[in-house]
């Protein structure tokens, strides 16, 4: 009787003491994988292209490339080679190499520079975004000062679907749909500006 009692005792304290696991590291370690799986792998790729900006329609061919390091470069041609814009992208910084006078205003070319961030997965730290799951898709949230900025995959991590920035008070900012997502590289990208049409793999 004596014996039972004491190992009733000894197995209540070493489950007590046990340490509980936070939550936060599975569900940083959820977002971490399924974020890292749908990041876009984009060597070179090039998109059919069209832009509604300031007043101006420009279409032709956007060619995404990464150029080594985390240097990646972005440029916009006509079909007959006229250049329209040509960014350099890194992780920390963002060059306007070249930009036609239409285009070549403060607030479009930071727009631009946030869409393509987004588009890249380039836009904070991915281990920085917060899990928050439904039934049939997976959203990934980032608070990023007076602004959340949301991915949307479904929920076996296969296809990144949509992605937003809001305000605080959960007003859509920048929404973007994409569809045919492959290696992370998407078939189409629509944003309300923009048109991204891939012409091939």
């Amino acid at each position: 009787m004596t014996f039972k009692k004491y190992s009733f005792l000894i197995l209540f304290f070493v489950v007590a003491c046990t340490p509980k696991m936070p939550m936060q590291t599975t569900k940083t370690k959820l977002a971490n994988t399924c974020l890292q799986q749908l990041k876009p792998n984009i060597q070179s790729v090039i998109y059919n292209t069209q832009v509604n900006v300031v007043g101006n329609h420009l279409s032709g061919l956007l060619l995404v490339k990464k150029m080594g390091n985390d240097t990646t470069r972005i440029l916009f041609t006509s079909e007959t080679g006229i250049k329209f814009f040509d960014f350099q992208l890194t992780n920390s910084d963002f060059k306007v190499m070249f930009c036609i006078k239409k285009l070549n205003k403060k607030v479009v070319t930071t727009q631009l520079q946030k869409v393509f961030r987004l588009i890249l997965m380039n836009y904070g730290n991915i281990h920085n975004y917060e899990p928050l799951t439904t039934d049939s898709l997976r959203t990934f949230r980032l608070v990023n000062g007076k602004e959340f900025v949301t991915y949307t995959a479904f929920n076996d991590c296969s296809q990144l679907k949509h992605i937003e920035t809001s305000s605080n008070k959960n007003k859509p900012k920048i929404s973007i749909n994409l569809d045919g997502t492959k290696n992370g590289i998407a078939d189409v990208i629509l944003y309300n500006i923009i048109t991204f049409i891939l012409i091939f793999r």
